[in-house]
């Protein structure tokens, strides 16, 4: 399943109704775009646009997960790629469990990206694209 990701129309992430994540654009140093990741409304990352964008190396900039209402939630974000937007976010348990938990990433701003699943644990994201693969491990949810 290949989800194509696309910058218009923006579909905004401000509030999740039933999740907790929170998502909201921000302005990072000389005014380039930024976004704000959120759990349960505790600020956990800041990711900035790069200098470099749209030739920036990596789509994948973050992911965790938390707990909430005592059900696990994971979530990955990162910078949209330049060419063709296609994006495929798989959440996978490990070598044990191998299969693959797709994703449907969220356009934010028209350059940043945003993904979430439910009920389960994970241990990385898979993220496919124009560019190649890129893997991330998963992190619990901590303040920045």
């Amino acid at each position: 399943m290949l989800t194509l990701v696309t910058a218009e129309p923006e579909h905004s992430l401000e509030e999740l109704p039933g999740r907790p994540w929170a998502v909201r654009r921000a302005a990072g140093p000389a005014g380039r775009p930024a976004l704000e990741i959120y759990v349960a409304d505790v600020f956990v990352d800041l990711l900035v646009l790069p200098a470099d964008w749209p030739l920036a190396p990596h789509v994948v900039r973050g992911a965790c997960s938390a707990t909430w209402a005592g059900r696990p939630y994971v979530a990955a974000w990162g910078i949209l790629p330049p060419a063709g937007r296609d994006l495929l976010v798989q959440f996978r348990q490990g070598r044990i469990h191998p299969e693959a938990w797709p994703a449907d990433p969220v356009a934010v701003g028209g350059v940043f990206w945003f993904a979430h699943v439910a009920g389960r644990r994970f241990r990385h994201v898979l993220v496919t694209h124009g560019g190649g693969q890129e893997r991330h491990g998963i992190r619990a949810a901590r303040p920045c």
